[in-house]
C-alpha cells in the first residue's frame, strides 16, 4: 500500500511539474545584410534544452537532455535507406469522384448553415476573442529590446515602421530604439526577445473555452 501511495504521489508531482514549470525562451538576432539568429529554449530546470542558430543562410540546432548533447543521427533522424516505392493505386472512376465531391460540398454547406443559424453565435465569437486575448497575454514575451537603424528603399514604408514602433512601445513598454534611415535601404539592428510560459498557461484558457456552454453546444452538437 505504501508503495502504491508513493507511486501516486510521484505521478502527481510529475504532472504538476510538467503543467506548471515554465518553458523559457530567448531569441537574439543581428539584422544586417545577412541575418544571424540564435534561439535558446529550456524546460523543466533545463533538463530539456534546444539551441538553434541561423547564419549565412544555413540553420542548425542541437538538443540537450540532462546537459548531454543528443547525437546528430538521433536529432535529425535521417535514414540513408531509400523508402520503398508504394504501388500506384488504380484510378477511380470519374463518377465516384464527382459523387464524393458533391457529398463533401453538401456536408460543408450544412455545417456552415448550422454555425450561422446558431442563436448564440455572437456569444461564441466573444468567447473566441477572450481566448485569443488570454493566449496572447500569457504567451507574449516579457522583454523585447531592439536598437540600431533600419530603412526601406521607399521612405514611406520606413515612416510606417517608425509609427508602428512608437505604438508598440507605448502599448507594451518594450525597449525599442530603432531609428529610421530615409536615405535608402539600410539594415543594422540588434534584437533580443525573452519570455516564459507554462503548459498550464496554454491549456487553461483552451479548456475554459471548450467548457463554455454555447461553445460546447456549437462544437459537439451543431458541427
Amino acid at each position: 500500500m505504501k508503495i502504491v501511495l508513493a507511486v501516486l504521489i510521484l505521478i502527481i508531482l510529475l504532472v504538476l511539474l510538467v503543467l506548471f514549470n515554465g518553458i523559457r525562451y530567448s531569441v537574439s538576432a543581428q539584422i544586417r545584410q545577412k541575418t544571424t539568429t540564435f534561439v535558446d529554449i529550456s524546460w523543466i530546470f533545463r533538463i530539456l534544452r534546444i539551441r538553434a542558430n541561423y547564419k549565412d543562410d544555413a540553420a542548425d540546432y542541437k538538443i540537450y537532455i540532462f546537459g548531454r548533447l543528443l547525437p546528430e543521427k538521433d536529432v535529425k533522424g535521417v535514414s540513408s535507406e531509400k523508402p520503398a516505392k508504394t504501388p500506384k493505386k488504380p484510378k477511380k472512376k470519374a463518377d465516384s469522384k464527382s459523387k464524393g465531391k458533391r457529398k463533401k460540398r453538401k456536408k460543408q454547406k450544412n455545417t456552415l448553415r448550422n454555425i450561422l443559424e446558431y442563436e448564440k453565435l455572437f456569444e461564441c465569437l466573444g468567447a473566441s476573442w477572450r481566448l485569443v486575448s488570454s493566449l496572447f497575454k500569457r504567451l507574449s514575451p516579457r522583454k523585447v529590446r531592439a536598437s540600431g537603424k533600419f530603412g526601406f528603399s521607399e521612405p514611406y514604408y520606413t515612416g510606417l515602421l517608425l509609427g508602428a514602433e512608437s505604438m508598440l512601445m507605448g502599448l507594451s513598454g518594450f525597449d525599442l530604439k530603432v531609428l529610421g534611415e530615409f536615405s535608402g535601404e539600410h539594415r543594422d539592428v540588434d534584437l533580443y526577445i525573452c519570455g516564459k510560459f507554462s503548459v498550464f498557461d496554454i491549456l487553461s484558457p483552451i479548456v475554459r473555452f471548450i467548457l463554455y456552454k454555447p461553445v460546447r453546444v456549437l462544437l459537439f452538437d451543431r458541427i
